[in-house]
C-alpha cells in the first residue's frame, strides 16, 4: 500500500461504492462524485505512516469504529464487510 509500505494480498471485493453519499461540492460550487471500490485484505507485513500523505495510522476493533470520525459511507462499508475471527 502506498502511503504505508505495507504488503497485502487482496482475497476478495467487500462492494463497489457511489451515489449521492460519494458527492462532493467544493467551495467554488464545482461537484463531483467519486465511485470507490473496498477490498478484504491479508496484511503480510507491518504498516507504516508515510509522514507524507499520512501521518497516523491505526486498528480498530469494529465495535470502535462508531466514535471516530469519519464519512458516512464508510459505515456501508464495514456493514458490508465479513467478521473475521
Amino acid at each position: 500500500m502506498e502511503e504505508t509500505g505495507a504488503k497485502i494480498r487482496p482475497t476478495g471485493i467487500v462492494g463497489v461504492y457511489g451515489g449521492e453519499q460519494m458527492m462532493v461540492e467544493y467551495p467554488n460550487g464545482d461537484r463531483v462524485g467519486y465511485i470507490t471500490t473496498a477490498y478484504e485484505c491479508e496484511l503480510l507485513s507491518d504498516a507504516h505512516p508515510d509522514m507524507e500523505e499520512l501521518l497516523e495510522l491505526g486498528w480498530f476493533e469494529r465495535s470502535n469504529i462508531e466514535t471516530l470520525a469519519r464519512r458516512t459511507w464508510i459505515d456501508r462499508v464495514i456493514a458490508d464487510t465479513p467478521v473475521r475471527d
